[in-house]
């Protein structure tokens, strides 16, 4: 509607922006003083009535003269409509459920606004559910929403029910994703390469899931790659109990974002193509004690970090590396891996490599059994494994070059290692305390 000037008054031109219109207005009669008062034009009763009574009927209410609240009820209804306002669980799969599957729920969902008392639950039915497009999250609330499988099956995953015999060995990976689905009630399972998540708003929560991949990679028109349990670019999400086996790439491929572990429950990253975990300029927390992160049979690294910072409660890394200079773990250009006492990384090609000024935190952990070295630090790195395990490697227990540093007090070591203890190489430029 428009507004209606006293009658007898020329219209108000229209000003933009809103604030800058000056309206004709209205004045009050006064027989004492013989002021005329202005007469309203039937338009001032016509359109205010209308715009008022479509605004009931629109929310779906009767109008009635009996009920003076009806607008007010109007504005709450339609209100409510827009904005998810309280929690709200809906569910999908599965007969009966309100979405086929979690593309329609994000479709829907794009509709609302989430208000800070309001949360969505997506609760994913119990079974295995396909998908051949990734499912992005992309909500300016992502960090009200969950998405949810089934109650586990069985206790949360330990590292001794996840068989590693050699180095992304297929016949282990087949035993991995038996006992996975042993554990998780809820599989969502993606084909053709595609990623598994693609994050591009944070703070959502995956509880409960496992997902798995097509051990292929999808390459799209840009050239970009997917094959990715989780895909997170400058985004982040929370995870409870989930595990991921079988893609292309990655696990989860983190460009500075931040993956974070927000209960005591096991996160298992499982038979990948290339790495476990891939991280560049970003952060990875899974720092609950009795938590366990597990790595186990993934194509080329178990974690890859690159200028990142990385804290674990426990970490178990089996199963990595092909004889091509990989080692199970990588943590360079600044980056920085801190893990709890009970730590294992162990039956690999090679066990960590860290270069670039980063830095490892990886006391009273167990290092050994790999083909190749325990630890290499070169490049002004800095190391502290003291009271670790290096038992039965191929090579040497911890090599020090390049200005690298390396605290082994209280090691347990079995193999060669280089410089000698407490003496500075002046040729390699290590040293390595004991």
């Amino acid at each position: 509607m428009d507004y209606s000037s006293p009658y007898g008054t020329p219209p108000v031109p229209i000003v933009m922006p809103p604030g800058t219109r000056n309206y004709s207005r209205y004045v009050n009669g006064n027989p004492v003083t013989g002021t005329e008062g202005s007469i309203p034009p039937a338009t001032s009763f016509d359109e205010s009535q209308i715009e008022i009574v479509e605004v009931i009927m629109r929310a779906g209410i009767v109008p009635t003269h009996n009920d003076l609240t009806q607008l007010w009820q109007a504005l709450e209804a339609l209100f409510t409509q827009k904005y998810i306002t309280s929690p709200i669980t809906k569910t999908v799969h599965g007969t009966g459920a309100d979405f086929t599957d979690l593309n329609a729920a994000m479709q829907w969902l794009g509709q609302y606004i989430i208000t800070a008392t309001g949360s969505v639950t997506f609760a994913c039915a119990p079974g295995k559910w396909t998908y051949s497009t990734a499912v992005e999250i992309n909500h300016p609330n992502a960090n009200r929403v969950s998405i949810q499988g089934g109650a586990l099956l069985g206790a949360t995953p330990s590292p001794g029910n996840l068989t590693v015999t050699g180095y992304h060995n297929a016949s282990d990976g087949t035993q991995q994703i038996i006992y996975l689905r042993s554990v998780h009630a809820t599989e969502l399972a993606f084909t053709g390469g595609v990623n598994g998540f693609t994050v591009r708003s944070s703070g959502t929560t995956l509880r409960y899931l496992l997902i798995t991949g097509s051990q292929t990679i999808h390459t799209l028109p840009d050239g970009t790659q997917e094959g990715n349990g989780l895909y997170l670019h400058n985004s982040s999400i929370n995870v409870d109990g989930i595990s991921i086996w079988g893609f292309g790439r990655c696990g989860a491929d983190i460009l500075e974002g931040s993956l974070n572990c927000i209960t005591s429950l096991t996160l298992v990253i499982a038979y990948c193509g290339w790495q476990g975990i891939n991280i560049q300029g970003g952060y990875c927390a899974a720092a609950v004690n009795t938590a366990y992160t597990i790595l186990v049979s993934n194509g080329v690294s178990g974690l890859t970090n690159l200028g990142s910072l990385t804290w674990f409660g426990k970490l178990d890394v089996r199963g990595h590396g092909p004889p091509n200079g990989n080692a199970a773990i990588h943590c360079e250009q600044g980056g920085m891996i801190a893990c709890n006492p009970g730590t294992n990384v162990s039956t690999n090609y090679a066990g960590v490599i860290i270069a670039g000024c980063a830095t490892i935190l990886m006391q009273s952990c167990t290092i050994s059994n790999h083909s190749q070295y325990a630890l290499y630090a070169v490049g002004n790195a800095t190391v502290w494994v003291d009271n670790s395990s290096m038992q039965a490697n191929g090579t040497n227990s911890i090599i020090a070059v390049n200005g690298a540093y390396v605290e082994a007090i209280g090691c347990q070591l079995a193999q060669p290692w280089s410089p000698p203890f407490n003496t500075y190489n002046v040729a390699g430029g290590g040293y390595i305390s004991f």
